[in-house]
C-alpha cells in the first residue's frame, strides 16, 4: 500500500536533515531571545508577572507554529500528494536529527 511508488531517498534525507537542523537552530534562537529578554528588560515589580506570562505565551504560540511548519510542513505536503511513505520517512528523519543534535548538545554541556 505505502510502497507502490519509488521513493526518492536523497530528497527524503535532505529535507529531513534540513528540517531537524532548522528546528534545532530555531530552538537555539528562541533560547537566546528569551535569555536576552530576561537579562535586559527592566520591568516594574507589579507588571513583571503579567508581562512575563504574556511574553511567554506569545513566544510559545509563535514557536509552536514555526516548529510545526519547520518539522511537518514538507511531510504534510507529501501526504497531500498521496506520498505517505516519503512523508513518514521525512518526519522521522527530522525527529531523529533533532534527537541526535539534542544528545550531542547534552554531551557537550555535561563536559563544560
Amino acid at each position: 500500500m505505502f510502497w507502490t511508488k519509488k521513493i526518492n531517498d536523497t530528497a527524503v534525507m535532505r529535507y529531513g536533515f534540513l528540517g531537524g537542523i532548522g528546528e534545532a537552530l530555531f530552538c537555539f534562537i528562541v533560547v537566546l531571545f528569551m535569555s536576552f529578554i530576561q537579562q535586559s528588560l527592566i520591568i516594574s515589580a507589579k507588571a513583571s508577572g503579567l508581562a512575563g506570562f504574556l511574553l511567554f505565551l506569545l513566544v510559545f504560540v509563535f514557536s509552536a507554529a514555526a516548529s510545526g511548519l519547520l518539522l511537518f510542513g514538507y511531510p504534510v505536503y507529501l501526504a497531500l500528494q498521496q506520498r505517505f511513505a516519503e512523508a513518514l520517512m521525512t518526519a522521522a528523519t527530522s525527529l531523529l536529527t533533532m534527537a541526535i543534535i539534542g544528545i550531542l548538545v547534552f554531551i557537550l554541556i555535561s563536559f563544560i
